[in-house]
């Protein structure tokens, strides 16, 4: 079983990133898997027995979102990937697009509690859909906030999104600006 699980995500207006910023988010979300893909999946289908590849997405990569539309492009294209080679290799390899939601990490420092589950809650869910779907979003509490938002109008989801995005991206420049500091006192 591959795991295709990388992300990097740059929150801001993709006009204001600079062109290594938008880089090193597409070769992290989209190329790595797809070479990955490629070089490993004639070796998969050569096996004696049904192999499978998960690909980790994005809840965000279901629809462009403003403040990571890049990402959203890249966790697309890295997913659709995974959900037309399901088809494609049936019988000999089972693909699966996970458009993850958020789950609590030591990297992301996030809690579990509402939409935000732990790892095993997510990871479990996802197991479940191995060889049955081509695409997946884990555990229910992911998919009920998938289903939710596909009923909303578009614009009151983008708008929602790129107010909260636009925070994160003030919170996450002044982090940044504190750890310079610190480093300069050192």
């Amino acid at each position: 079983m591959l795991f295709l699980n990388a992300g990097h995500v740059n929150i801001g207006n993709f006009h204001e990133m600079s062109d290594e910023e938008v880089q090193q988010s597409l070769m992290i979300n989209s190329m790595q898997p797809v070479y990955t893909m490629k070089v490993l999946v004639d070796q998969m289908i050569k096996r004696n027995h049904l192999a499978a590849m998960v690909v980790t997405s994005s809840g965000l990569g279901s629809t462009a979102i403003p403040g990571c539309t890049n990402y959203s492009g890249e966790k697309s294209l890295a997913g659709y990937l995974a959900e037309g080679l399901d088809f494609e290799l049936k019988g000999k390899v089972d693909c699966l697009n996970w458009q993850s939601g958020k789950v609590s990490t030591k990297m992301n420092g996030e809690k579990p509690g509402g939409h935000c589950v732990t790892t095993t809650v997510a990871v479990k869910g996802m197991l479940r859909d191995v060889g049955k779907e081509s695409l997946t979003y884990g555990c229910f509490t992911h998919a009920k906030g998938m289903g939710s938002l596909s009923v909303m109008p578009e614009g009151l989801v983008k708008s929602f999104f790129y107010k909260h995005l636009c925070a994160d991206r003030e919170k996450q420049l002044q982090m940044r600006k504190e750890e310079e500091e610190k480093k300069a006192k050192q």
